[in-house]
């Protein structure tokens, strides 16, 4: 794909994700708990199994949903079990604990679509 159309996808991607992360405010979003990076962050480190099966397995889908949404298939590199999908999104959740959960996920895929963008 050349250079200028790949610009013109991530722009067009990136417009529609910012539209997508304002519009949560409005819109329900689904989620097993309620909808925070600070749910996220300690069920990671209290180690609560079920609130992580069931919080790690929505952000698997959430993401995936973004992939298939938008044709870019930017997970194809993730390791079985999605171990640096949960640790990057407890990075981004910890910068920002109050966010909520769906859009701090917004925000980490715009980066890996534009991450896997720049790979050659």
């Amino acid at each position: 794909m050349n250079k200028l159309v790949l610009s013109a996808v991530l722009i067009v991607t990136a417009v529609g994700n910012i539209k997508s992360a304002n519009a949560q405010q409005s819109i329900k979003i689904l989620t097993p708990t309620s909808d925070s990076c600070a749910a996220f962050v300690e069920a990671l480190d209290t180690n609560q199994e079920p609130l992580l099966v069931a919080l790690g397995g929505w952000a698997t889908g959430y993401l995936s949903g973004v992939a298939q949404g938008t044709g870019i298939d930017f997970l194809r590199s993730v390791e079985p079990g999605n171990a640096s999908v949960f640790l990057r999104l407890r990075k981004e959740c910890q910068r920002q604990p109050k966010e909520l959960l769906s859009v701090a996920l917004e925000n980490m895929s715009r980066e890996m679509i534009a991450e896997h963008a720049a790979k050659p």
